[in-house]
């Protein structure tokens, strides 16, 4: 029998903490299963290791374009009485998000080198041959 409806936060049972995000382990009031429920959505980064948490991948890539880093982003959460990622997440998020910057930067350079160099054929070709 599958019943739909909201699980109460009274049957949370079980939180586990990663960095910005949570998983609550909540019993349903009706039938009393174990439900897994899970504060941010996760992607896939590497080909082994659990998934990553959206959250934690989007802190590290907010600290990076604000230029501040951990203890700025820790600064930030404990004023907001939100608990922070240690600094293993964070780094490894912050590489996650490096590089994928870095991939975008370097397609970005080669059109601008590509649109400079069609640039410059078409103020070559419309010169005056001497």
């Amino acid at each position: 029998v599958l019943l739909s409806g909201q699980l109460p936060f009274t049957e949370i049972y079980n939180e586990t903490k990663s960095g910005l995000a949570s998983t609550f382990t909540v019993n349903c009031p009706f039938c009393g299963k174990s439900n897994t429920v899970l504060t941010s959505k996760t992607h896939r980064c590497g080909s082994r290791g659990p998934n990553a948490f959206d959250v934690n991948s989007r802190a590290a890539l907010a600290t990076l374009n604000a230029g501040i880093g951990h203890t700025h982003l820790s600064t930030i959460t404990a004023a907001l009485n939100i608990s922070s990622m240690n600094h293993v997440t964070y780094k490894a998020r912050e590489r996650e998000v490096g590089n994928a910057i870095e991939k975008v930067a370097a397609k970005s350079c080669l059109k601008a080198i590509l649109a400079k160099k069609k640039m410059l054929y078409k103020v070559l070709e419309s010169s005056p041959k001497a």
